[in-house]
């Protein structure tokens, strides 16, 4: 219930876990091993979104594959309160796909590292929308001001934000033209 990705990005994970939950439940978990998954960008994502389907598997008896259901497969409730020591993630700037809440409590058993200039693990509608009603008043005010910048100027407004050096990171529109 708390998951939201695009429909394909969770078949995939959904798809992976099922692959490799017997696997897991029968001969990797009860020799002591855990797992973990590493991805980077939408494989990062991915990897995930694997790792909390299958530790809310591996925390009840109920198997996704309906032929071994019935065969009383281990299962370990432990899970749930190991703080990634079963099952964990180190994901390299992966695409965000869960809501904030969701990703609270992920934290325990999910490491991200992210480029602090990375914008796609940063990415978010909140974020785009933001962004385009940025747009719309900065062009605004170029047609209030009846101004288009020149090439030059665009680089140096691109430079400015990008160099973030001041606390606020918006430039002036004197300054822009």
């Amino acid at each position: 219930n708390m998951l939201w990705s695009h429909e394909g990005h969770s078949l995939v994970a959904q798809q992976l876990v099922t692959k490799i939950e017997m696997l897991v439940r029968n001969f990797i978990l009860p020799q002591g091993y855990s797992i973990t998954f590493v991805g980077h960008s939408l494989g990062g994502s991915l990897a995930c979104a694997c790792a909390i389907i299958l530790r809310s598997r591996l925390a009840t008896q109920s198997c996704a594959n309906r032929d071994m259901q019935s065969m009383g497969q281990p299962y370990y409730p432990e899970i749930l309160a190991d703080n990634g020591e079963i099952v964990k993630v180190i994901a390299f700037a992966p695409a965000p796909f869960v809501n904030e809440e969701a990703a609270m409590m992920c934290k325990p058993f999910i490491t991200s590292v992210v480029n602090n200039s990375d914008v796609i693990p940063r990415w978010s509608m909140q974020n785009l929308f933001m962004g385009m009603s940025f747009l719309k008043i900065v062009r605004k005010k170029l047609d209030e001001l009846k101004a288009r910048p020149s090439l030059r100027k665009l680089i140096r407004w691109r430079t400015y934000i990008k160099l973030l050096r001041s606390p606020d990171p918006f430039m002036p529109v004197d300054e822009f033209l």
